[in-house]
């Protein structure tokens, strides 16, 4: 019997693959969408289209079945249909050195808007795992963040409680016991949107007070 489990432990290792499914970034597929261009005067056009974070390019599919591509340079805005979450994603192209290159137009998922905007660009990641006693390697859709400031500043972040409360010192106290007493992370998508929402309300109220 032992040796049987062995062998089958072995055998079930050798029948994961190297790299687990396939897997796609949001935009990487045709869906549904509008875009605004930098030359428009605020004329959207609805087209079927996917596009590229990794070179900023995005392709619309034409009547007449050919392919049209833009730059982010050419951008201002996508909207695009997420089948799996049947709701719009929002895209703006901001300047930004990426990677800490030359300053170009970068397009950014918009995931809240306010005082201080939430942007993220989602990224194929490889993390490895064990099994049986076995590694294999798989592949996970994961985002970089980013702060938009209201003076047009889009700041990294990464993903810390250090950094959060590097980059939103004003409230770190205030933030902190919110996340805390909501049981929320500093590194997830959801909750992160849930924190900002909360420092952008918090903000809203401190000025309404003001005026009162």
């Amino acid at each position: 019997m032992r040796i049987t489990i062995y062998f089958f432990l072995a055998f079930s290792v050798l029948l994961i693959p190297s790299v687990q499914g396939q897997i796609n970034v949001f935009g990487a597929d045709w869906v549904k969408g509008k875009l605004l261009l930098q030359d428009s005067e605020g004329d959207t056009i609805q087209c079927t289209l996917r596009f590229e974070l990794d070179n900023n390019l995005v392709q619309i599919y034409l009547a007449n079945n050919t392919v049209k591509t833009y730059t982010s340079r050419q951008i201002k805005w996508i909207q695009a249909y997420d089948p799996a979450s049947k709701r719009d994603r929002n895209f703006y192209v901001f300047p930004y050195a990426l990677n800490n290159r030359y300053v170009s137009p970068t397009i950014f998922e918009m995931l809240t808007e306010g005082t201080v905007s939430l942007l993220g660009r989602e990224k194929i990641v490889v993390v490895q795992n064990t099994w049986a006693g076995g590694r294999y390697t798989q592949a996970q859709l994961s985002f970089d963040f980013y702060f938009g400031f209201a003076d047009g500043k889009i700041r990294v972040y990464r993903g810390t409680r250090k950094d959060f409360e590097y980059l939103l010192k004003d409230k770190s106290g205030y933030i902190r016991t919110f996340i805390e007493d909501s049981d929320l992370r500093y590194n997830d998508k959801d909750d992160l949107i849930r924190i900002i929402n909360q420092y952008n309300y918090s903000n809203y109220k401190d000025k309404v007070s003001k005026y009162e």
